[in-house]
């Protein structure tokens, strides 16, 4: 099993998140606004300034800048992915089949476990 090290240091950070399997939902009329609702609702209670992003069917990429010290940038994946979820499933967006394996941990068959960061020493 890989283990992965998170820098958690607050600063600017280069995200790539992907869907479970590749399916190409985000860029559906539903998944474009699931997604942006669900990283507002995030904002709310972990604020957080989106510099860009590039938004393909199945994965996007961002860069996003932390206030100050803080260095949570994980819980802010991990929440848009859950408001996104939950905000998906209830507009009649579907899920893909999911193993035993991930009912159990309760992973649901939208996004994959994990996703990709690159802290960003400066940007022009």
């Amino acid at each position: 099993m890989s283990h992965y090290r998170r820098r958690y240091r607050g600063g600017m950070f280069f995200f790539t998140v992907l869907t479970y399997q590749r399916r190409k939902i985000l860029t559906s009329d539903a998944g474009r606004k699931c997604l942006k609702e669900a990283i507002e609702k995030t904002k709310e209670s972990y604020p957080f300034v989106m510099k860009c992003m590039c938004l393909l069917p199945e994965h996007f990429h961002c860069i996003m800048e932390l206030p100050g010290e803080d260095k949570n940038y994980s819980l802010r994946i991990s929440l848009i992915k859950q408001h996104f979820t939950r905000g998906y499933l209830a507009d009649r967006g579907r899920e893909a089949c999911t193993s035993q394996s991930m009912k159990m941990h309760r992973n649901r068959g939208i996004w994959q476990r994990r996703f990709w960061e690159q802290k960003k020493r400066s940007l022009p």
